[in-house]
């Protein structure tokens, strides 16, 4: 009786159950699968979509300016060729010569200012070669020849005289008893303007387009020789007009790209300005998290399959057996999970001086690792740390292994080379798991992963936050820059009546004001030039860097902004603080981005309260320097502390705020080793604190990144 008890099922049952519970585990983790990357996939989209917003509202004012300029050089054309005709005779007159000028730099991208008569004989022109040349054949003279009136954007067209591609802005001229005269014709250089947008830096891979509204494209960023002038499908020009504005994802017809477009329709000019993103970056990243997810599942599969054989074989007694078994299902379980990881995982002992020795490193990813297979099997781990092209001096690694030793967890990010030849940014995790049986050594395993298409996605966004962050700024910086430029124009007019008065005391003040226009010309360069070093990508290159210059730098560029909500700014920064471990342009973005909120919380308030507070001071016991920003606004809302470093979650009302900001905030000062707390001032207002650390002896371009995230304080 006890032996048929003991007795198990018969192979063939055995195989039966296996296979049941394989193809059911099968079935349901691969649902799972399917799900995972769906939603990875959509968040991976949503995200490029505010890029792609972003980005077209970029070009859209850049395209709008350039018309609208377009037609004010028309109206001063028309002045100078009916009012000033005669005084031509005598040589250019002063707006005949400013026209010149304009077109000759190629300011806003325009080659050529003109007037062509009721005949279609260019009458006046920037460039007196043009003056004669016949062209009346030509599309933009015959339509408002014909009666339409309002202001035109031609076709591309090479010129008749010069060969060279052009769009015509255009407009009807009308005599004073409202018949036609002829039309007023601005040229702009289509090279010139797909240069412009090309110029705009929306990171790899994305591409702008000004399209006409019969399809022909006027400007490209990528390609514009092979583009200009050629007419997009029927298709694709009407997912354009099917909305002012959207977005969609169209298959290019001049690269055979799948883009992430956004449009946006200019109705005045019958133009659409659109903007993509390579949709390639996001299907690889679906099919590469895709196939990580099905190797963890069949590496999960493997070791139920093992554990259903070692049930079977306990149940036939064999203790042997079943240990043999359970060995091979864990090591082959165990082999699957490392080969299916995006990296390279070790495991080894530290001492508190920083000192590594390996005891295991899998050795079948170094490709996805980007290191090449160099050093010998039995000091692998040093192979990683100590290869040719690692960053820093080994002191610099020691550094990280006292971290870990001291804290029992540490994460650092830095540049290496890869093997095909170029440069791949890494990160290594390294935690302690249990106590070495050397004397004060403690043992250790990590795990080091190419995220370079992690901090390429991360840089898209930043470069989205920048465009929203300028876009908010518009109003504050034309003030900011129109002031200086109101100066000039008055020390300008005065300089020159008392050069024409010409009393030795009318020139020594002339000498002054030409003085006082090369200041606030100086003014004007510098906020300009800071706006562009702004506007750049950052280059990941981490540093000693001056706080109070950063807060200087935030400061020029948000001043426009805050002047014209009637901020002010108290700045407290002690001469003696030491040079902290961060990077110039994110560091400005974060602040920058700070003052955006503080100017938002503050907009109900009035009097000497509405300011923004910063003041820093050093804390030599921790290693740091502890910066806060505080506005004097209603504070943080109730319940909203916890979600406010989450992606895509704003305060703001809705159509303010991209809900990016403070995300990539709390990204970038942990990126630099810091923390980033958000709290209600006891006083009033919310108060951000950064702790940035003091530099110290770190290889370029490594970043010592917390293990731990930091606790939100409400």
């Amino acid at each position: 009786m006890r032996e048929r008890i003991r007795r198990t099922p018969p192979h063939s049952w055995r195989v039966l159950i296996i296979g049941v519970v394989l193809l059911g585990a099968y079935a349901a983790g691969s649902a799972g699968v399917d799900r995972l990357v769906a939603e990875t996939q959509a968040k991976n989209e949503a995200h490029s979509r505010l890029i792609a917003d972003a980005a077209v509202e970029a070009i859209r004012q850049r395209i709008e300016g350039s018309l609208e300029a377009a037609l004010t050089l028309q109206v001063i054309a028309r002045h100078a060729y009916v009012h000033d005709h005669a005084a031509m005779v005598n040589g250019p007159t002063q707006l005949e010569r400013h026209l010149q000028e304009v077109a000759e730099a190629r300011r806003l991208d325009v080659r050529q200012v003109g007037i062509i008569d009721a005949t279609g004989r260019i009458a006046w022109s920037t460039n007196p070669r043009f003056i004669g040349v016949d062209v009346s054949e030509r599309d933009y003279f015959q339509r408002h020849r014909d009666g339409h009136m309002a202001p035109s954007i031609s076709a591309p067209v090479r010129g008749v005289v010069s060969g060279e591609w052009s769009v015509q802005v255009t407009q009807p001229l009308l005599d004073r008893g409202g018949a036609f005269a002829g039309i007023g014709v601005v040229s702009l250089d289509s090279l010139a303007m797909s240069a412009g947008l090309g110029a705009i830096d929306f990171g790899a891979g994305a591409v702008a387009a000004v399209i006409r509204h019969d399809g022909t494209v006027l400007a490209r960023s990528e390609d514009p020789l092979n583009s200009i002038g050629r007419r997009i499908s029927q298709r694709t020009l009407s997912i354009l007009d099917s909305a002012p504005q959207g977005g969609a994802l169209i298959r290019s017809e001049i690269d055979g790209r799948r883009l992430l477009c956004a449009w946006q329709t200019l109705p005045k000019w019958g133009v659409t300005v659109a903007f993509g993103l390579d949709y390639a970056p996001i299907e690889q990243a679906a099919a590469r998290q895709r196939q990580t997810l099905t190797f963890a599942l069949f590496s999960l599969l493997a070791g139920a399959t093992g554990g259903l054989l070692l049930v079977f074989a306990g149940l036939d007694g064999s203790r042997a057996r079943f240990e043999a078994a359970a060995d091979m299902a864990a090591a082959k379980e165990a082999s699957a999970l490392l080969a299916a990881m995006p990296g390279r995982a070790y495991r080894g002992t530290i001492d508190s001086d920083g000192n590594f020795s390996s005891l295991l490193t899998h050795t079948q990813v170094g490709e996805k690792a980007c290191w090449p297979e160099e050093a010998p099997p039995e000091q692998p781990g040093r192979r990683l740390l100590a290869r040719p092209g690692a960053p820093g001096p080994a002191d610099a690694r020691a550094a990280f292994f006292r971290n870990v030793y001291a804290a029992s967890e540490a994460i650092r990010e830095f540049q290496t080379r890869s093997e095909a030849g170029g440069h791949a940014w890494v990160r290594e995790h390294c935690r302690v798991v249990n106590t070495a049986s050397a004397p004060g050594s403690l043992e250790v395993v990590g795990l080091i992963i190419d995220i370079t298409e992690e901090r390429t996605i991360k840089a898209q966004a930043i470069a989205a936050a920048k465009l929203a962050t300028l876009g908010e700024m518009a109003t504050g910086v034309a003030h900011e820059l129109n002031q200086p430029c109101a100066t000039i124009t008055l020390a300008a007019d005065v300089a020159s009546f008392e050069l024409a008065r010409g009393t030795p005391a009318d020139l020594a003040s002339a000498r002054q004001r030409l003085d006082d226009i090369a200041v606030q010309t100086a003014r004007l360069r510098e906020v300009i030039d800071h706006f562009q070093i702004f506007s750049r990508m950052p280059d990941g290159q981490v540093g000693a860097v001056s706080l109070p210059d950063v807060v200087s730098g935030a400061l020029k560029i948000s001043n426009g902004m805050l002047n014209a909500s009637g901020i002010g700014v108290a700045v407290d920064l002690p001469a003696t603080l030491p040079m902290v471990h961060a990077e110039v342009v994110p560091l400005e973005q974060v602040l920058v981005n700070l003052f955006v909120n503080a100017r938002d919380a503050m907009r109900c308030v009035t009097g000497r309260h509405k300011r923004i507070d910063i003041a820093a001071r050093h804390d030599a016991a921790a290693g740091r320097v502890v910066l806060t920003v505080r506005d004097h606004g209603e504070g943080l809302p109730a319940g909203s502390a916890d979600r406010l470093f989450e992606p895509f979650f704003t305060t703001k009302p809705a159509g303010q705020g991209t809900g990016l900001g403070l995300s990539i905030a709390y990204g970038t000062i942990r990126g630099f080793g810091g923390t980033i707390d958000i709290a209600n001032h006891a006083d009033g207002g919310a108060v951000v604190t950064l702790c940035l650390n003091v530099q110290e002896g770190r290889a370029a371009g490594e970043v010592m990144v917390p293990a731990q995230a930091t606790a939100v304080q409400a």
